[in-house]
């Protein structure tokens, strides 16, 4: 596992949301009933998995709007 994980950058809130979810989650999509400690561990592995990619994302769709606006920016030119 990673050393910088996003796992320790998500709120304490945030953290315990997913963590509920995941449990049950897995408690109902594959009848696996997760410890916390267990479901934290998938939990980080999933983010280190994940997060890149869901961020990555994120950064195209933005810079896609960007690139839209920067096209709406030229048109205000006066010829």
């Amino acid at each position: 596992m990673k050393k910088n994980q996003p796992w320790s950058e998500l709120p304490k809130e945030g953290r315990e949301e997913l963590l509920a979810s995941l449990k049950l989650l897995s408690k109902e999509l594959l009848e696996l009933e997760l410890s916390d400690l267990k479901a934290r561990l998938l939990l980080e592995e999933l983010l280190a998995l994940l997060g890149p990619r869901l961020y990555n994302l994120g950064i195209e769709d933005a810079a896609a709007l960007m690139a839209l606006r920067i096209e709406d920016l030229y048109s205000l030119l006066k010829p």
